[in-house]
């Protein structure tokens, strides 16, 4: 068994590009935690320490309880840590891996729970600029799913360095999840985690994310195309959600929803409005019926105005 510090490392439970993180036995407190290092060979990189820095820095101050816990932050033996609490459960791309499309209500609900984290981050003054289902993790609490955002180490400070672009002329993110303008050079804003909110919404829905491709083909989409809709993709879905993820992912930044949780307050109303409705809604495998299609067309007819009215 390594140690690290009072720390016994036990299970590898995910690496990124800045990271490692360990399942590991803190032996002061007798705790199993979450832990996670700066990976070898990083620690004469300043640039990542500093990211590093800021996001156990940053993540302690955020009190949303859909931001994992951070317990403990420093340095052991030269090599940055964070000592955080350990969530049991998959992140959201691997549990729509493993299941498939999410049901409406059970999508709507993890957005209103990330929502929250984002509007926390956002109130702070602080832009994630990373939102994506790996970055969402999901336990159980009481038979339900509990979500927690993830992964502060791209944090950017709102009132700070807003450009979208790094020295290097790349643009930190996750492609399949980054806002048109962060391709554009120049300042962002929040915009774009409400943008990457939206396409995890569509991903929860569909089982994919709203654009696919690879490279300047993926790029040129989110640039150019139209935000695909949920019910195009599973039409037992209805149309009840089209017009959130169509606002959300507008290529105009003003034109999405001010913030994370009017996003989540739009899509659960639309959720609420399509029950009563008694559309499709729990299951995407289910057949649609023609009255279905009907009571959704209608359905998406009313959400585009009342959508339009929230606007102005």
């Amino acid at each position: 068994m390594d140690l690290f510090g009072p720390y016994e490392l036990r299970d590898l439970l995910g690496s990124g590009g800045m990271g490692e993180v360990h399942r590991a036995f803190d032996t002061r407190r007798e705790r199993t935690v979450a832990l996670k290092r700066l990976k070898p060979g990083l620690e004469a990189d300043v640039d990542y320490q500093n990211r590093f820095r800021r996001e156990s820095g940053l993540a302690a101050r955020l009190s949303s309880p859909h931001v994992i816990p951070i317990h403990d932050f420093g340095e052991i033996s030269d090599r940055l840590y964070i000592d955080m609490r350990l969530v049991d459960g998959p992140d959201l791309g691997k549990l729509i891996a493993a299941t498939g499309p999410l049901s409406p209500a059970r999508a709507v609900e993890i957005t209103v729970q990330v929502a929250d984290a984002l509007d926390c981050a956002h109130s702070a003054g602080m832009i994630h600029r990373d939102i994506k289902p790996s970055n969402v993790l999901i336990t159980n609490h009481r038979g339900r799913d509990f979500a927690y955002l993830a992964d502060f180490g791209t944090v950017r400070a709102l009132a700070g360095d807003t450009s979208s672009l790094t020295a290097t002329g790349t643009a930190i993110g996750t492609l399949a999840y980054m806002a048109p303008e962060l391709f554009l050079g120049g300042r962002i804003s929040h915009q774009i985690d409400i943008y990457a909110l939206g396409c995890l919404l569509f991903e929860a829905l569909t089982g994919h994310p709203p654009f696919r491709g690879e490279g300047p083909a993926l790029m040129y989409q989110h640039l150019n195309s139209e935000p695909p809709l949920p019910s195009h993709t599973v039409q037992s879905l209805g149309a009840h959600l089209d017009p959130i993820i169509t606002r959300a992912m507008a290529k105009d930044p003003r034109a999405r929803f001010v913030t994370a949780g009017e996003l989540a307050d739009a899509a659960h109303r639309a959720l609420h409005i399509a029950t009563q409705l008694g559309t499709a809604l729990a299951d995407p495998t289910l057949p649609v019926t023609t009255s279905t299609l009907v009571t959704c067309h209608w359905f998406s007819a009313a959400a585009q105005q009342q959508a339009s009215t929230d606007t102005r």
